[in-house]
Parts: C-alpha cells; sequence; structure tokens
C-alpha cells in the first residue's frame, strides 16, 4: 500500500494532480478541498494515498491531510452506493465537522443537498457511519444547529478560489449571488457571483 507521496507538483485543478516522485509522474484524484489547501505547481508537496481498485483499472486518490483520507475510506469502504468519486464529492463540499455534525443529528435534508447524494444515499451515510464518527464536540456538537455553510455554497466560493479569488472577495460574491437567488444550484450560482464581480476579483 502507497500511504503517501512526496514530490514537486506538476499540475493540478479541482479534480486532480500530477505530482512527480523521484522522476515518475503519479496521476491522483483529489476532491476540491485538497485542491484549494495546494500552493500552486511546481512547489514541493506530500499527499496522503488511497490506491483504489475498480474494474476499469486502478486509480490513486490523494489528501492533503489523514482526516480527510480516513474519513474517505470511510465513505467508500461502510456506505453502500458511495464510490470514490461521490465521496471526493461529499468532501469537497463539507469539512469533516460539518459533515459528523449532520450524521450525529441524523440530518438527511442537509445531506441530500450535497452534490451525488439523494435522500437514500444521505439515509445510508447517517444509519453507516453515525456510530462510527467520535461523538460531536463543541458548539455543533451540543446545539444541534444548521452548519455553517450549505453545501452549494461552498462548492461555488471554492470554485471562485480557484479562479483566483481571494477568498474574502469569494465569499462576499458568492454571498450576494445566494441572497439574489437563494435556489440556486452552484453552476448558476457561481455564474450570478461572476456577473455580480464585474471582473473585480484579484487574479
Amino acid at each position: 500500500m502507497i500511504g503517501y507521496l512526496r514530490g514537486r507538483l506538476i499540475h493540478s485543478s479541482p479534480a486532480k494532480v500530477c505530482l512527480e516522485v523521484q522522476g515518475v509522474g503519479f496521476d491522483l484524484f483529489i476532491s476540491l478541498l485538497s485542491y484549494q489547501k495546494l500552493p500552486p505547481p511546481p512547489a514541493e508537496v506530500q499527499l496522503f494515498t488511497r490506491l483504489q481498485v475498480q474494474e476499469k483499472g486502478v486509480e490513486l486518490y490523494g489528501f492533503v491531510g489523514e482526516e480527510e483520507r480516513a474519513l474517505f475510506s470511510l465513505l467508500v469502504d461502510h456506505v453502500p452506493g458511495i464510490g470514490p468519486r461521490t465521496a471526493l464529492s461529499v468532501l469537497g463540499a463539507t469539512t469533516p465537522e460539518e459533515l459528523r455534525g449532520a450524521v450525529a443529528r441524523g440530518d438527511q435534508a442537509w445531506l441530500s443537498r450535497i452534490k451525488g447524494v439523494g435522500k437514500k444515499t444521505a439515509e445510508r451515510l447517517i444509519v453507516e457511519l453515525r456510530d462510527r464518527f467520535p461523538t460531536v464536540d463543541g458548539p455543533l456538537g451540543a446545539s444541534g444547529g444548521p452548519p455553517s455553510e450549505d453545501p452549494v455554497r461552498r462548492d461555488a466560493r471554492l470554485a471562485l478560489i480557484a479562479l483566483g479569488y481571494r477568498e474574502a472577495e469569494a465569499e462576499k460574491a458568492v454571498g450576494l449571488a445566494r441572497r439574489k437567488l437563494p435556489a440556486a444550484g452552484v453552476e448558476e450560482l457561481i455564474r450570478e457571483a461572476l456577473r455580480g464581480s464585474e471582473g473585480k476579483a484579484g487574479r
């Protein structure tokens, strides 16, 4: 098993990176959350990895942190109906704390808003993961309140950051777009945020 890879970042995108390790280029699938945390190429980086054997071949998945890899493994290994790509969508749409909080509360409606997760899969997430997560501490677990950011808004914000927006600019643009279009999906929200910012983001 390949535990981690350390090398030079050759190329990165919100879904995939190429990492050169001792002259060999490794393609790794990543989440949007990991992409946001990566420095630009050609930086030296370390990614924790998970080798996934599929019918169509072998795929390598990379994670900036060990916690994200552990969550990926929980999703893929223990939740029926969730494959590697859906697991990456979940990881890119929420923080570990938000996911644990939603599962602990049994918040099926919130989980089903994540791309690729319908009502049935959200139900499976709650059933399969509730006893596998540690006790949720702190304000989120105690209050049982909603997570700080819904998956659609988070995806849109991270997409703007990936396009070169500063975090504060992306947050402001997406917030304004969300108020204008409260029921919009990710793509529509991104388009509205881009229109509203009028190209003023620092790129």
